[in-house]
């Protein structure tokens, strides 16, 4: 019973716990305020720690430029845009320049005895690099010793590679850039391809194997059938380009709004009638940015025009109102049309017809053919 009593005296009251409590908070901070205070010189940071502290740290590989690809171009890990233009060729380099540079080595020896030994670099063997040997020159008992034994003369050592840069290609432009254009009273839309009418320059087609194989003629005449004598003559079949002359055309009285370019115009081939046989008219007529060609009538002919190139919509043909009198081309009752690199028109023998180019940049140019009426019927 007095243990019992004992122990009942040594309990402690919650504001004793709290006590304790404070006590081992104050000690904890006090700790932390304590280290704080303990600096050293040697937790000092100082510019050179840095660098000190840098050579720890892993060297960046060096990068690999252009130039060290192509000089490295016949290694094995070597890479380039190029390609090797030839063999490679070697050189030999002989003992004796590789003594010269032992000899050197042997002086800065700090009197240690080396080996008399010639040192070689390792050679390339990928690049076909190897010794080169010949007969020995040693006289009495060291050369009968060493017998036909052959001794090295000289190391061969590969020549960079012959190298071309290969050139690179530019990327091809487009330029036939679609253009859009207003839409028309009637709803057509104006739009064009600059390709369908550009002229472009092209290189003109190799004919050697077609010249080899067959003959060809570089004249404009050959020999043809004549239906209308019923035998075989020489006429004028091909009018090169080259060959026609293009000559203005008559310019008539205009209007004070109308541009003053005149039209021009070239004859190919002029064929008269014989017989049932009618004859005929053909050449090339060119019409300058804004040109005219005025008002003219065909008579008892026929005419056909094609449209080989222009601005599409700004070639204008006109034809007269058949119904005016003494046939007289009326601007106010012309019956108009506007035309595109392809198109083709006709005007019907005993009208009157206009042509006119309305771009400012563009030349138009056209085919016509004039069909004559029969002899019988003229």
């Amino acid at each position: 019973n007095d243990v019992n009593d004992d122990d009942d005296d040594v309990k402690t009251t919650p504001e004793d716990e709290e006590d304790v409590a404070n006590a081992a908070k104050k000690k904890k901070k006090d700790k932390s305020k304590n280290k704080k205070k303990e600096t050293t010189a040697a937790d000092v940071v100082t510019p050179d720690d840095g660098k000190k502290n840098g050579k720890n740290k892993k060297k960046r590989k060096k990068r690999v430029t252009y130039a060290d690809r192509v000089n490295n171009f016949s290694t094995p890990t070597g890479k380039s845009h190029g390609y090797p233009a030839g063999n490679r060729d070697y050189q030999l380099i002989p003992v004796s320049d590789y003594k010269e540079n032992d000899d050197d080595d042997d002086n800065n020896n700090n009197g240690v005895r080396r080996s008399k030994r010639t040192k070689f670099a390792p050679l390339a063997y990928w690049k076909n690099e190897r010794l080169a040997y010949e007969a020995h020159d040693e006289e009495g008992t060291l050369g009968e010793a060493m017998g036909d034994m052959p001794v090295v003369a000289g190391a061969i050592q590969a020549l960079p590679t012959p190298y071309k840069e290969r050139k690179a290609v530019p990327p091809k432009k487009n330029k036939s850039k679609k253009r859009r254009g207003k839409k028309g009273a009637n709803g057509d839309d104006d739009s064009y391809d600059d390709s369908t009418y550009a002229e472009r320059e092209i290189e003109p087609f190799d004919t050697k194997k077609l010249r080899s194989k067959y003959d060809y003629i570089d004249d404009e005449k050959a020999v043809a059938w004549d239906e209308s004598n019923e035998e075989s003559v020489e006429r004028k079949l091909v009018s090169y380009t080259e060959g026609r002359v293009m000559a203005d055309l008559p310019m008539s009285k205009r209007g004070k709004r109308e541009s003053k370019v005149v039209a021009r115009a070239s004859q190919a081939f002029n064929e008269p009638g014989h017989g049932p046989f009618p004859g005929w008219i053909s050449g090339q007529l060119d019409l300058p940015p804004t040109g005219i060609k005025d008002a003219e009538s065909v008579g008892l002919c026929s005419q056909v025009f094609n449209v080989a190139s222009c601005q599409p919509k700004a070639l204008e043909f006109a034809l007269a109102d058949p119904d005016e009198s003494e046939a007289q081309f009326l601007p106010e009752t012309a019956q108009r049309f506007l035309l595109s690199p392809g198109d083709m028109f006709c005007v019907p023998a005993g009208n009157m017809y206009r042509i006119e180019n309305h771009s400012k940049t563009h030349d138009c140019k056209l085919f016509w053919t004039i069909i004559r009426p029969t002899p019988g019927d003229a």
